[in-house]
């Protein structure tokens, strides 16, 4: 699972990046993880369900701002990436589209296929 704390737009509504969280996820503080604006991180997870806990940070005053706790239900796929700014704000979708899904888009849609140079091995053909 992928996490992201970049500003994202989903669903119309666009989501600003946080300046200092911590994370949590499934109650492991052993593993907390920290987040400042633009930070994106993975997580390796089992199982189709987990929950995660943001705590908002003030970096200067160490002051806690929000904590919001939320489950995530991974179903059967294998990568999936989560915006933190939307699941603090309480958006109700909160799934981004994976990097290289992103690239995919911008590049043509992803719907034409792409050729694909294959050497062959041989020489160009010089022209006179």
């Amino acid at each position: 699972m992928l996490i992201d704390n970049k500003t994202a737009a989903i669903d119309g509504r666009e989501y600003q990046e946080i300046a200092y969280m911590n994370v949590v996820v499934d109650g492991d503080e052993d593993k907390a993880m920290e987040f400042y604006a633009g930070d994106r991180d993975v997580v390796k997870l089992k199982g189709p369900s987990h929950r995660i806990k943001i705590t908002v940070i003030n970096e200067d005053t160490e002051e806690v701002i929000k904590t919001v706790e939320r489950d995530l239900s991974l179903g059967a796929v294998s990568s999936v990436m989560y915006s933190l700014p939307a699941i603090v704000d309480g958006a109700p979708t909160v799934e981004l589209p994976l990097p290289h899904t992103e690239a995919q888009e911008e590049s043509g849609g992803g719907d034409a296929p792409q050729q694909e140079e294959v050497p062959t091995g041989e020489a160009p053909a010089l022209s006179d």
